[in-house]
């Protein structure tokens, strides 16, 4: 069954609200940045342009096991060096949650580049897409090898779901601070479109056994627009958020450039996976019952409750949010020295 366009681009609307959800709205800072519904579009159809792109790369070049989809990740969060800046200027443009070597805002680059965005922009979106539209094919060829990782119906897995929305609500809560109304209207606004979106896409998928991950994979030339659209918004954003600012070391531009080809080397390092050709739904077989949707529906709006529960203790709120923000930075290196050495090892 050929998929309809409208089927395509509520794939890609619901792919980019939930890289959103888990790259903004987890975090918190959306909800006290000036012209936040209009940003949180902005966001939607931005995140899902990345996935979308980075996607597409590890299905064409046959890369798409965890430790692949990680490397892809870091890709991903590397648009902080061209689109906020971050990575130079900090949160904010203070520089440095915890200063600069080189010009390079220690914090923000391991804490974005190493962590944030390769595990909830990227791969969170995508097992989460594997949750909410669990394929049954009629063969025994496999999915994404990410499949059964915090993906299958067991006990291990709803207990991760479960504590790193908590860990979530923990960084919510340190950025919202006197913007609870912004926090409370927009996230549920933002969940029950999301919910639409779902249920819609759902409806229309149900019978075809068609995944929303099906339906995102474009044609070579359909990548090559994609990737010069990026790259203009890239070179324009740059440019704008630079713009009489002084770059603290040109030795920045340097380990950005050389963060690029570690990824890119651990990409071509990694193992390939089982999916020979087009992606198809012939590749899309799960080993083991999924997670049920309800439950990943409950996580996404988790954190909101979580948040408000620790405003109840104001010490208690304050000392979570420090661990979980403080706890970010160190995340990131850990998951780049670990995966690193997984790569390197196969």
């Amino acid at each position: 069954m050929k998929a309809s366009f409208l089927d395509s681009f509520l794939s890609f609307l619901l792919i980019g609200m939930l890289s959103t959800m888990f790259a903004e709205l987890w975090l918190g800072f959306v909800f006290i940045t000036p012209g936040a519904p209009i940003l949180l579009i902005i966001m939607v159809f931005f995140y899902g342009s990345h996935v979308v792109f980075y996607f597409n790369l590890a299905v064409y070049f046959k890369r798409t096991y965890l430790t692949s989809l990680y490397w892809w990740g870091t890709l991903f969060g590397l648009y902080e060096a061209w689109v906020t800046t971050m990575i130079y200027y900090g949160y904010a443009n203070v520089v440095g949650h915890h200063g600069e070597i080189l010009g390079i805002a220690v914090y923000e680059y391991f804490a974005n580049v190493f962590f944030w965005h390769p595990i909830n922009s990227f791969i969170l979106t995508l097992m989460a897409l594997q949750i909410l539209f669990p394929i049954k094919a009629k063969n025994k060829s496999q999915d994404l090898t990410i499949a059964d990782t915090f993906i299958s119906d067991n006990w291990k897995n709803k207990l991760f779901w479960f504590i790193y929305a908590v860990y979530v609500g923990g960084m919510i809560t340190s950025c919202t601070y006197g913007f609870e109304a912004n926090l409370t209207t927009y996230y549920i606004l933002f969940f029950n479109v999301l919910l639409l979106v779902y249920h819609l896409l759902y409806r229309r998928t149900r019978t075809s056994k068609i995944s929303p991950l099906q339906l995102i994979i474009i044609s070579k030339r359909g990548l090559i627009m994609l990737a010069g659209l990026l790259l203009v918004i890239y070179i324009w954003s740059f440019i704008s958020k630079v713009s009489g600012k002084p770059l603290y070391n040109p030795y920045a531009f340097l380990i950005v450039i050389l963060t690029y080809l570690w990824s890119i080397y651990m990409i071509n390092r990694s193992k390939g996976n089982y999916m020979k050709g087009r992606f198809n739904s012939n590749n899309l077989k799960r080993t083991k019952k999924p997670l049920s949707p309800r439950i990943l529906l409950f996580i996404l709006i988790l954190p909101l409750f979580v948040s408000f529960l620790l405003r109840l203790n104001p010490v208690l709120a304050w000392l979570w949010s420090v661990i979980t923000v403080e706890a970010a930075m160190i995340l990131g290196v850990s998951l780049l020295i670990l995966f690193s050495l997984i790569t390197l090892r196969k």
